[in-house]
């Protein structure tokens, strides 16, 4: 069980890597200032998460 700390992943954050890589969503050749737009979501969907773990409830991912 291990946190990923918002400082690691912005080390971690390549935007060409990203881009390459056909990552939705497809706006990484603005380069790192999309970094903003995952840090915020990302914080988002780690609160979600922790919600449904402290109530004990189940998550259904479905990526098309």
């Amino acid at each position: 069980n291990r946190k990923l700390l918002k400082s690691e992943l912005r080390s971690r954050f390549n935007p060409e890597l990203l881009s390459a890589t056909n990552i939705y969503p497809d706006v990484w050749e603005r380069g790192a200032e999309e970094l903003d737009y995952l840090m915020f979501y990302y914080v988002q969907l780690v609160k979600f998460f922790q919600a449904a773990a402290e109530n004990n409830e189940a998550m259904l991912i479905y990526i098309t």
